[in-house]
C-alpha cells in the first residue's frame, strides 16, 4: 500500500504530465458515475453520495454531479460546506445542481435507509489509527444499512481498525502512468487496494478504471 507522502509525489508527478488535479477529479468522478449506471442501474435510483472534506471527498461530488442527470441523488457531507480541505472539492462542491445536500449525522440514518445504492467517498488513503466522528458512524450506519455500497479508491477507514465494507471498489489511475524504480507509478494519482477480486478494467477520459468486487460484500 503506498504512503500518503507517496501519494503527494504522484499528485505533483501527475501535474507535471499537464493533468491537474481538478481534471484528474472530473474523471475520476465520472468514471465512478459511470460505475453506478453500469453495475447497479442507478438511472432513476435513490442515490446517496457520503463525502468528506479532501479530493475523495472531490470525486463524490463529481460523481454526485453526473449521476444527477439520471437519478435522485443527494449528498451526504460528513462536515459542514465550509471545512473542505481542498480548493478542488469546494470547486465541485460549488458546481452542484439540483442535488440535495445533508450534512453530518443529523439525517444520516435517515438519508441512507431511503436509497437504493451507497457511494463512498469519505477518506481516501492514508487513515490510520481510529476514526475520529463524524467518519466512525458513518461507516458503521453505512455497513449496517444492507445497501449496495460503491468505494471510491479504497474503502473508507482502509488502514484502520473499522472500514466500510463496500460492495465494489473503483480503483483509478491515469493512463500516463510508468512505472518506475522503487515501484511507484509516475503519473498515477491512485493506488490500486487490495481486494479479494478484480472485476472488470476499462480506460475513460485517460483514467485506467479498476471494478474490484468484495466477495461477501453487500
Amino acid at each position: 500500500m503506498i504512503s500518503p507522502l507517496e501519494m503527494r509525489v504522484l499528485d505533483r508527478n501527475a501535474q507535471y504530465f499537464g493533468i491537474s488535479t481538478l481534471d484528474l477529479m472530473e474523471a475520476a468522478g465520472k468514471a465512478v458515475a459511470e460505475v453506478a449506471r453500469s453495475e447497479f442501474g442507478a438511472a432513476g435510483k435513490r442515490v446517496l453520495v457520503l463525502c468528506g472534506t479532501g479530493n475523495n471527498g472531490g470525486d463524490g461530488l463529481v460523481a454526485a454531479r453526473h449521476l444527477s442527470k439520471e437519478a435522485r441523488v443527494t449528498v451526504l457531507l460528513a462536515r459542514s460546506p465550509d471545512q473542505f480541505d481542498t480548493k478542488e472539492a469546494q470547486t465541485n462542491f460549488e458546481r452542484l445542481r439540483d442535488v440535495q445536500i445533508l450534512a453530518g449525522l443529523d439525517r444520516s440514518e435517515e438519508a441512507i435507509a431511503e436509497a437504493d445504492l451507497l457511494i463512498d467517498a469519505l477518506l481516501g488513503i492514508g487513515a490510520e489509527g481510529s476514526l475520529r466522528e463524524p467518519f466512525a458512524s458513518l461507516v458503521r450506519q453505512v455497513n449496517g444499512s444492507g445497501k449496495p455500497i460503491v468505494s471510491v479508491d479504497v474503502p473508507s477507514g482502509f488502514g484502520t481498525g473499522l472500514t466500510v465494507r463496500p460492495t465494489v471498489t473503483v480503483a483509478l489511475q491515469d493512463g500516463v502512468a510508468e512505472r518506475k524504480p522503487g515501484g511507484v507509478i509516475a503519473g498515477s494519482r491512485r493506488a490500486k487496494p487490495r481486494s479479494t477480486a478484480v472485476g472488470r478494467t476499462f480506460m475513460r477520459d485517460g483514467l485506467i478504471t479498476i471494478i474490484k468486487r468484495t466477495m461477501g460484500g453487500s
